[in-house]
């Protein structure tokens, strides 16, 4: 087990190495460098693909807690819970790197996360009772709209007429884990986790002891198996937004497969395009 995290510690590095090599921005004439340049406001897709950047980074982040639970701890539940917020970021990555969409689809995308984000802050500063600041982010998201409807995207509202996106909608993140990676129903598990659903985390982090005073007693437990699950379902969940971003970033694709077929191999995930997205670019040779 520990040499499977330092492995993926490795990949990552490398991975970082890649970055330095070729820069962290999107190669020319790369799909990300062409969108922008051909798109009326550059900024706006330039601005996605930070977003979807920042997210993946922190799918990253996410994905080495995960690998530092497992390797340093004796977790019950808590990868459990770190691999939730990898699989948010890394779904959210995904939903903006997305090489089979249009510009207009990626901007109205990023459109939606901003806005999102941006309600968020303004509620905070309502619960606050920062005036200013809740004026502030009202000519934020005013701005936010004009920059939208500059760019084609109607005005959206709900049947009360109150605005409830930009762009488009955001979906829900259950819908995203659903869209991007086909897994409702593990991230509903997973949130059950989060949440600390007893029945779920009675049965998946901890064994029952014996009966003292008419209680059973509760005791954490470790299952290698269960860890090993955990690493591997990280290493696949951040594998396919990274895979995304080298597409559209046009870094050198065999680089890269050359990092995570090895990695994959390591935890014998399945050879297929549904597991390893770069697997139909080499059957095709490009």
């Amino acid at each position: 087990m520990p040499d499977l995290g330092l492995q993926i510690l490795g990949v990552l590095d490398a991975i970082d190495q890649l970055e330095i090599d070729v820069g962290a921005s999107p190669s020319a004439g790369s799909p990300a460098d062409v969108e922008a340049a051909g798109y009326a406001r550059p900024m706006s897709v330039r601005t996605a693909y930070s977003t979807a950047y920042l997210a993946l980074e922190s799918a990253r982040d996410h994905l080495e807690a995960v690998e530092l639970i497992v390797r340093v701890g004796q977790p019950s539940v808590a990868h459990w819970t770190s691999l939730r917020g990898l699989m948010e970021a890394s779904a959210t990555a995904a939903w903006l790197f997305d090489p089979s969409i249009a510009v207009q689809e990626r901007v109205g995308r990023s459109l939606a996360l901003r806005f999102n984000t941006m309600s968020e802050q303004r509620k905070i500063a309502v619960y606050t009772g920062e005036a200013a600041a809740v004026a502030a982010m009202d000519t934020r998201i005013e701005e936010l709209e004009q920059e939208a409807t500059g760019l084609g995207f109607p005005p959206i509202r709900n049947r009360k007429g109150v605005r409830d996106g930009v762009g488009q909608r955001k979906p829900a993140i259950s819908a995203l884990a659903e869209s991007e990676f086909d897994l409702r129903d593990v991230y509903s598990f997973l949130s059950a986790i989060a949440h600390c659903d007893s029945a779920v985390i009675a049965e998946f982090g901890f064994k029952r002891g014996a009966c003292e005073g008419g209680m059973t007693t509760i005791h954490r437990d470790t299952n290698p198996e269960q860890l090993e699950l955990a690493l591997a379902n990280a290493v696949m969940l951040f594998a396919r937004p990274l895979w995304m971003k080298v597409l559209q970033y046009g870094y050198d694709r065999h680089r890269v497969t050359t990092l995570l077929n090895p990695l994959f191999d390591a935890f014998s995930l399945g050879t297929s395009a549904s597991v390893r997205p770069w697997a139909e670019a080499q059957t095709d040779g490009s």
